[in-house]
């Protein structure tokens, strides 16, 4: 995937409807880019229903942690989603863990650290198709299971790979300095499909 070529798959079992808090911590304050993916990764990318999403995305430039609040779908036909850690070194370690029940929105949205807030709450449901025999303890098509409810070591792969539902996406993470409080501007250009150039400038 571009800037992140190394992956390591995941399989989770969700129950349509229901709501999840996904929360990740890592110490080596590098960007950080991980998806919760309703489809097969090494498949092509479905056709979402209108309103729902294929996948929500951790996808920050910096710190040492993450939250994120999501739904699965109460429409979504399929038992399992999958946890796709996508980095541009290979062996990176992340801790993470998937809550059912979910945090309260307003304690997610308003969480911090180092004064930063970390948190963020995916408000398009994600739509499940994935299906396994036991979503519960087998690993499906993924590399390995992740348990509900329990911290787990992510260990990114050491090979790079294309996962095919991500096509020839290109995942750009650049650490940028911010003050607080202070109001910014991105301006993104391209040309005939390709990024030029990307500046952010503090306004007055």
């Amino acid at each position: 995937m571009g800037g992140a070529p190394y992956t390591t798959v995941f399989s989770i079992p969700v129950i349509p409807g229901e709501r999840y808090t996904l929360e990740v911590g890592w110490d080596d304050g590098e960007s950080l880019l991980l998806f919760v993916q309703g489809n097969d990764p090494a498949s092509a990318r479905p056709s979402a229903p209108s309103g729902l999403t294929n996948s929500v995305v951790i996808n920050t430039s910096g710190g040492k942690k993450a939250l994120l609040n999501f739904t699965v779908s109460a429409k979504s036909p399929g038992n399992a989603a999958y946890l796709v850690f996508a980095s541009s070194s290979p062996g990176r370690v992340i801790r993470a863990q998937i809550r059912n029940p979910a945090d309260p929105d307003a304690d997610v949205r308003t969480r911090k650290l180092d004064g930063n807030l970390i948190g963020q709450v995916w408000t398009t449901p994600l739509y499940a198709i994935a299906r396994i025999a036991d979503p519960s303890s087998s690993t499906g098509k993924a590399d390995a299971f992740f348990p509900l409810n329990t911290w787990t070591d992510a260990v990114c792969g050491s090979e790079k790979r294309d996962l095919a539902t991500f096509g020839t996406q290109y995942y750009y993470l650049m650490p940028v300095r911010l003050e607080k409080s202070g109001r910014y501007t991105l301006n993104v250009r391209y040309e005939e499909s390709a990024l030029v150039q990307v500046i952010g400038r503090t306004l007055p």
